[in-house]
């Protein structure tokens, strides 16, 4: 499937505008290419997209984590400070927030439906 409507943004909120944006690529390791190649096998939903991804993490399924993200991709979790995305990378309904530790969220915008999950 073509993914011309992919769109990847570095530091979306401008949270880390004295970091080199090298390292901010370095953080994420694998993940982005994992993600693009989800979106290059048609996954458009959040089912589809952890079946595709937890066969390129190869570590079995991905579990759900505690926590919520808000409207600008910020990861929230009691007593936590707040985390920042290092990037988005969006495709029609869905975006994919990547923090720092080898965190994702994604979001589908169409159904409201968020997932977060940890791939170290």
């Amino acid at each position: 499937m073509k993914t011309s409507h992919l769109i990847g943004t570095l530091d979306p909120n401008e949270e880390f505008m004295d970091v080199d944006k090298s390292r901010l690529v370095e953080a994420m390791g694998v993940l982005p290419s994992w993600v693009v190649s989800s979106f290059e096998h048609g996954c458009r939903d959040i089912p589809a997209m952890k079946e595709e991804l937890a066969r390129n993490y190869g570590f079995g399924e991905l579990y759900p984590m505690q926590g919520e993200i808000d409207d600008i991709g910020t990861y929230l979790y009691p007593e936590d400070p707040p985390m920042h995305p290092l990037a988005s990378m969006s495709c029609d309904n869905i975006t994919v927030y990547f923090w720092k530790h080898a965190m994702l969220g994604i979001v589908d915008f169409d159904t409201e439906e968020k997932f977060v999950t940890r791939m170290d």
